[in-house]
């Protein structure tokens, strides 16, 4: 009975199919091969991990706010692939999502049952969500998540801040631990863009752990 909820479900018959190696990867995204929110789901819960339903909305932020920027600096460019969607641009550029790579078993086999129970269908609550959040992009429908606010980290013996002000539209996927990394190496021209550090401890920090 299980086994037949999980199936004749679309999180499971629609979405999220086992892929070999040679089905994923950054050429066949960029190809069009895929239906935009099969994609998405896949890397959306490859990013976020199982564990963390509020990770997988911050992916989803990321994702939807490049696409919406139409900034080449967060995806390909669509004269070099006329036929890949907006979002197989952004997920398939080169050096952002290293989940769009070839042999990234959580995207090209997502366990789509493993932690399902009767309430959610049998359906593992982490795919679910990567699916659903990845319809709400698609959608254009709005996604809320929770974010962190913290006034004056502490950062080995100094107090320091992030500015995001001039930044508000992308949430940087990089966690708290890398932060601090770039931080303290003066590092903040690069790794840590398009977020800009700053030393002002008047000013509030937002990360995302």
């Amino acid at each position: 009975m299980r086994l037949n909820t999980v199936h004749s479900s679309k999180y499971f018959n629609m979405y999220g199919k086992p892929l070999t190696d040679s089905q994923w990867g950054q050429d066949n995204i960029l190809k069009g091969d895929f239906n935009d929110i099969d994609l998405l789901s896949r890397i959306i819960l490859a990013e976020g991990g199982y564990s963390n339903i509020e990770q997988e909305k911050g992916v989803a932020l990321v994702i939807k706010n490049r696409a919406d920027s139409n900034n080449l600096a967060y995806m390909a460019s669509e004269d070099t692939y006329p036929n890949a969607s907006i979002y197989a641009r952004v997920v398939g550029k080169s050096g952002q999502y290293s989940t769009a790579d070839a042999g990234t078993k959580t995207a090209q086999e997502p366990r789509r049952g493993v932690n399902g129970n009767q309430e959610n269908g049998f359906i593992d609550p982490a795919w679910k969500e990567a699916v659903n959040l990845a319809t709400n992009i698609v959608n254009n429908t709005k996604i809320s998540v929770t974010g962190y606010k913290v006034n004056g980290i502490k950062i080995s013996t100094q107090k320091l801040t992030v500015n995001t002000t001039d930044n508000k539209l992308y949430l940087n996927q990089q966690l708290f631990s890398s932060y601090k990394k770039h931080y303290e190496a003066g590092d903040v021209s690069s790794a840590v863009q398009p977020l800009a550090f700053s030393t002002d401890t008047s000013s509030d920090v937002i990360y995302k752990m």
